[in-house]
């Protein structure tokens, strides 16, 4: 059980091991092995928040959370594998048919078989609601055409939940990687999370069976999409708060062992400033987080709009302490000598990523009350 204090100390000692050590390595190179998807697999780490039944964990929730919180200090990268196939596969077990989610849950649980979101168009990002990708009925099936852009880990994946529209209806459907008609287009030379295998993704007449549909046409955005874009900023949340504690991590021990003016920089009255900033940020928002986790796993109905003031926050963190760790750092922290530089760099996708900033504040805002006095 993934809850059992050597249970987790096993999966950060296997998460520093077959994931920190190269992350580096795999941001540069701008991949993601297979090989390394299956290790992972094989250990537990894609079971996202799924059912005990379908191979998840026994406390989904706080499993899921803890998971993304170690592979977020590791690599926000793979954070975003954990996330996006995490997202497919809750759509299926909340949506989806008897028979899909014994097709796929099992399999995507082990890591066998890779879940990829495929939302976000060439001219559709945020208004999710006016996506421009086709779907026709013909005979006993359908015709999908269309295409998805800044999709993560679509170079690697072996289905799609793609969202379409169908007589004016938005729907789900999901198309398996194998199917024909499909153009997989990778995308290289991102500011951040330049390991995700992102991808361009065409569909051009792909023949679809009436069974590929999950739930029913007119719920795609407004029940399956919404529901996995839920867990997909629980997912960031938490692995931005991993983000923080990396560069908490590598500002403190850089601030102690480093010298100027004939003693360690975290002597310094500015630097101490800087560390404090790090510190409080990432204090704050981990409470947030925690909050966030509690209430999801509860069923508490304020989950969602505490999982988006989470989401809010932890990756505006990770953005603040990821600046404050390369100033500390200085040049060092610019080079690819050092993990700051990729930390900064993957901290500022988190701002736009499974809702912007301002996906978020509209909703919080929309959804504010005035919280009793204690």
């Amino acid at each position: 059980m993934m809850g059992d204090c050597a249970s987790r100390r096993a999966t950060k000692e296997f998460v520093d091991r077959e994931i920190g050590r190269i992350a580096d390595q795999l941001d540069e190179r701008e991949e993601t092995p297979r090989a390394l998807v299956e290790r992972m697999g094989e250990f537990g780490l894609l079971r996202g928040e799924l059912d005990p039944k379908w191979g998840g964990f026994e406390d989904p929730t706080r499993d899921f959370g803890f998971l993304c919180r170690e592979v977020g200090r590791a690599s926000m990268s793979l954070l975003s594998l954990l996330t996006v196939h995490g997202m497919v596969g809750k759509a299926i077990e909340l949506w989806g048919s008897q028979e899909q989610k014994a097709r796929w849950l099992k399999s995507m649980a082990q890591g066998q078989e890779i879940g990829s979101f495929a939302l976000t168009e060439p001219l559709i990002g945020s208004d999710a609601t006016h996506v421009q990708t086709n779907l026709r009925k013909e005979g006993s099936g359908f015709i999908l055409n269309g295409t998805k852009k800044w999709i993560s880990y679509g170079a690697l994946a072996d289905l799609f939940l793609v969202f379409a529209r169908i007589d004016s209806q938005p729907v789900a459907v999901l198309v398996p990687a194998t199917s024909e008609g499909i153009d997989i287009r990778p995308i290289s030379g991102m500011l951040g999370f330049r390991a995700s295998m992102m991808a361009e993704i065409s569909f051009s007449d792909v023949v679809l069976e009436e069974s590929s549909i999950i739930g029913r046409v007119g719920f795609g955005i407004s029940m399956v999409a919404l529901s996995a874009l839920d867990l997909g900023r629980f997912a960031i949340a938490q692995g931005s708060l991993g983000l923080g504690l990396a560069c908490l991590e590598s500002a403190l021990a850089h601030a102690t062992s480093r010298k100027q003016f004939d003693k360690p920089l975290r002597e310094h009255q500015l630097i101490q400033g800087l560390l404090t900033e790090i510190d409080c940020s990432y204090t704050c928002a981990r409470l947030l987080c925690l909050e966030a986790e509690r209430l999801r796993s509860e069923g508490d109905p304020a989950a969602m709009i505490e999982t988006a003031k989470a989401k809010y926050v932890t990756s505006n963190m990770a953005d603040l302490v990821s600046d404050r760790t390369v100033q500390i750092l200085g040049a060092l922290g610019c080079s690819a000598e050092m993990s700051a530089q990729r930390y900064y760099r993957d901290a500022r996708l988190t701002r736009i990523i499974e809702g912007s900033d301002q996906m978020q504040q509209m909703m919080i805002a929309q959804n504010m009350v005035v919280p009793g006095r204690g």
